[in-house]
């Protein structure tokens, strides 16, 4: 199924994230929430990281092994 207004609706929504974003770098009273919030997303991606490099990709492994197993 095909979303409605594809591509024009997701060119939308990123426009206006990135416009937020700007707005809330010039805000003074908003810089501290966005520096926060954009230290908290590199802690999350750094996290996953190391979460998938000590764990390998146990999802991808398990469904290539049961895939050899319906063979």
């Amino acid at each position: 199924m095909k979303m409605w207004a594809f591509p024009d609706l997701t060119i939308a929504t990123i426009a206006f994230i990135v416009v937020v974003l700007v707005l809330m770098g010039v805000m003074p009273g908003q810089r501290l929430e966005l520096a926060l919030s954009l230290a908290l997303a590199v802690v999350l991606v750094a996290a996953g990281f190391v979460v998938q490099s000590r764990h390998g990709r146990a999802g991808r492994d398990s469904t290539e092994a049961e895939d050899a197993r319906v063979s």
